[in-house]
């Protein structure tokens, strides 16, 4: 038997809902295996914890690899890696730039930054913009899960610096190239979004619900939908639950005009 902690957090006002998507995930998985998945609960930060047992366990663990990511056991783990996982956190409170949550927590744990100079470099072609204005922009928000390449960790292993990976780059170019909106909700089982979207009778304006995460979902609306409007009426159907818009509009008046439409 083994404990895995993925990086997958479990967290917001349907928590307990999103914990029980999570074991009918495992179960279906684990069906037709020698093996039994289960979650035992969560890390202090809210990532979850998983216990594997039986003859099929490796092929478990290479599951869970891939289908979430395993927190990092140590500093040495990090450095090894040339992208790693996380979601935001305390997203917008500094100035200097954006942490993620990577899963790394030893004695304390330790965020990986995406200094201020790194998001104007890869979002603003440079230019002098805030940390504020290029998350707002971009619907970077707590919980946005992302894709890094870590740049430098210092000798202490208590500071990683880190940068978007090409992968989340490339997610936000297609985001551009479609010019459509995206509503984005955080923290909801993907079954709750199609249920509110067929009882406000929404799902005529929506194109594809694209996932972010296992709880983390993008709306694409249809040419001429307006996301707010979105918002505006599913809103009474997932109380508590936050919604972002994401304009591809809105993101190209970033002062400097962003990078990637560039590319």
């Amino acid at each position: 038997m083994t404990e895995y902690v993925i990086l997958q957090k479990i967290y917001g006002s349907g928590r307990q809902r999103c914990a029980e998507a999570l074991r009918q995930e495992l179960r279906s998985f684990a069906a037709g295996l020698e093996v039994e998945m289960s979650l035992t609960g969560h890390t202090e930060r809210g990532w979850a914890r998983i216990e594997v047992r039986g003859d099929d366990e490796q092929v478990a663990c290479n599951y869970l690899r891939e289908r979430f990511g395993l927190a990092p056991e140590s500093i040495e783990d990090i450095r090894s890696r040339s992208v790693v996982r996380g979601q935001a956190i305390d997203a917008g409170r500094v100035g200097y730039g954006l942490y993620v949550d990577v899963g790394f927590a030893q004695t304390m744990p330790v965020d990986a930054l995406i200094p201020l100079h790194t998001l104007r470099s890869q979002f603003a072609d440079g230019c002098k913009v805030s940390t504020h204005a290029i998350l707002e922009t971009y619907c970077i928000t707590d919980n946005f899960p992302l894709s890094l390449r870590v740049s430098r960790v210092d000798q202490t292993g208590t500071k990683i610096e880190a940068e978007f990976s090409d992968e989340q780059i490339s997610m936000f170019e297609h985001w551009f190239e479609d010019r459509l909106d995206r509503v984005l909700a955080f923290g909801i089982p993907r079954k709750e979004v199609d249920e509110a979207l067929a009882a406000t009778q929404l799902r005529r304006y929506v194109v594809e619900v694209e996932e972010l995460g296992l709880f983390e979902h993008a709306l694409l609306c249809k040419l001429g939908t307006d996301g707010v409007g979105v918002i505006a009426r599913l809103g009474s159907s997932l109380r508590g639950i936050p919604l972002r818009v994401f304009s591809p509009f809105k993101a190209r008046a970033l002062a400097g005009s962003p990078k990637i439409i560039l590319n």
